[in-house]
């Protein structure tokens, strides 16, 4: 065994969450260890990157990792999603598809030009808490097993696990399972989602690899089937995607992957002695209906890298990053919930004797947890000089919020209304904002009092009034001349 090397932060998995932490920590001055024990370029499912990803890679300089995986624009999208059946065109294209064996691998590369410290292939064998309130592992590497001392710890070990630790993840939704494999030559290959009676066809072009063309179900389904092909292929055969794949051919095996929401069960053991967190999937995984894994995993994971590096200032930070982190991770949950539930909702209402879609739906205790906010419209604006109440409910407290660097203690606004606390739109502190307005002023009147430019303050007004924390003590005015809703156009 050689020599214990220490550092600040040992970071376990490579995926994108893993790579965004260890660039993220790296840049924040600390020591980073990352450890993965797959060879990259390697596969992985997932290629569709929402459009919050190119911002988010952005925010931390690596929009180039995007022409370095070969990512092509989505700007057609065909869906049949029951009775409804649309095609969405985003001339902008800020979705995108992506070889993720390339995505990844360039990420990776993003980490290592900022400093980290990369291992691999190696594994995690083992991990005890040292008396210093750090942690002392053993790692794996080209066959020689090191000592590391590190002062903290985080897994973005995806749904996979460590090796060294147990998964500890729950269900959070009911058990699904992905089957996928790659197509040359498919008809009219764009990215396509498709419902049927027993799961739902997912279909998206892959640069240089051909048409991937997938297909989720239920548990039950794969355990009845002859097998995983035989399943993927019954699937297809009930969607369009039969006839766009008749002329095209399988060019590898079907594959099969778990696709259950589920989120990380809360380990008080080692929350007490060092610092410890699971980031991207390793804490939440998302339902693949939302699209959206890979940019909540790097958006998670910017926001982990100023929970651990407040963790490791001092105790008092330790606990209030600690509080910031689970609460944030179980907003995210719950949001994630009642999202896909009202998807799975629109296909139950036409298929209400199949199990796939009525197990996904929701109940409506879920659907009032969280429910669906519908902003005023335009036209719907109260008068400039209709007097305004703020809406009951509100309150404002100090809550944990993450910065550029720190988890801090800040003003936010908290209301029936808002799914999260809110403490800044558009840069502007909202706390004083919402206490400052009086029962009974007018728009012109809290925009004049408060200390922004007219055009900002007219902004602010509006999110308060779309969002239903302000209310008219008037009837809405629907047909005001221009110059009398100055103020709110």
């Amino acid at each position: 065994m050689t020599l214990a090397r220490r550092v600040d932060v040992c970071v376990v998995g490579a995926g994108p969450a893993g790579s965004v932490l260890a660039t993220q920590l790296a840049r924040l001055g600390r020591n980073v260890l990352l450890v993965e024990r797959a060879r990259f370029p390697r596969d992985r499912v997932g290629e569709s990157l929402t459009p919050g990803v190119a911002p988010a890679l952005r925010a931390i300089d690596a929009s180039w990792v995007l022409d370095a995986a070969g990512a092509a624009a989505v700007r057609t999208v065909h869906r049949s999603w029951g009775a409804s059946v649309t095609t969405r065109v985003d001339t902008r294209g800020d979705a995108r598809v992506v070889d993720r064996a390339l995505f990844d691998a360039a990420l990776l590369e993003h980490a290592r030009a900022h400093g980290v410290v990369v291992r691999q292939p190696a594994c995690l064998l083992s991990s005890r808490s040292a008396g210093d309130g750090g942690v002392d592992l053993v790692i794996e590497h080209a066959g020689v097993q090191h000592s590391i001392h590190a002062r903290a710890l985080a897994f973005a070990t995806g749904r996979s696990g460590s090796g060294a630790r147990p998964r500890r993840l729950v269900d959070n939704g009911a058990r699904t399972f992905a089957l996928y494999a790659y197509w040359h030559g498919a008809v009219d290959a764009m990215p396509a989602i498709e419902s049927v009676r027993n799961g739902w066809c997912w279909g998206v072009p892959i640069p240089e690899r051909g048409y991937n063309a997938l297909t989720f179900v239920d548990a039950r389904e794969l355990r009845l089937a002859a097998s995983p092909e035989e399943c993927y292929h019954e699937q297809l055969n009930h969607s369009s995607f039969k006839a766009r794949l008749q002329a095209a051919t399988r060019v590898s095996r079907v594959q099969v992957v778990e696709a259950t929401p589920q989120r990380a069960a809360a380990d008080t053991r080692t929350m007490a002695s060092y610092p410890c967190i699971r980031v991207g999937d390793a804490a939440l995984a998302l339902d693949p209906l939302s699209s959206s894994g890979v940019q909540k995993a790097i958006q998670h994971a910017m926001s982990s890298a100023v929970v651990l590096h407040t963790m490791l200032e001092s105790e008092a930070g330790a606990v209030l990053a600690r509080r910031y982190f689970d609460e944030q991770l179980d907003r995210m949950a719950l949001r994630h919930i009642v999202a896909v539930a009202s998807q799975y909702a629109a296909v139950a209402a036409d298929w209400p004797d199949a199990p796939f879609w009525t197990d996904r739906a929701g109940t409506q205790e879920t659907q009032r947890a969280n429910p669906v906010l519908t902003a005023a419209p335009a036209d719907s604006l109260p008068h400039p000089d209709a007097p305004l109440r703020r809406v009951a409910g509100g309150r404002v407290e100090q809550v944990p919020c993450v910065g550029q660097e720190w988890v801090q203690l800040i003003d936010a606004l908290l209301h029936p209304e808002l799914d999260d606390p809110v403490a800044f739109v558009n840069g502007h502190a909202v706390a004083p904002l919402w206490s400052s307005i009086r029962d009974g002023a007018s728009a012109n009147d809290i925009v004049a009092r408060w200390p922004l430019p007219q055009r900002e303050g007219r902004d602010l007004l509006r999110w308060f009034l779309q969002r239903g924390l302000l209310q008219s003590l008037v009837p809405f005015a629907r047909a005001l001349p221009d110059t009398q809703r100055r103020v709110m156009a």
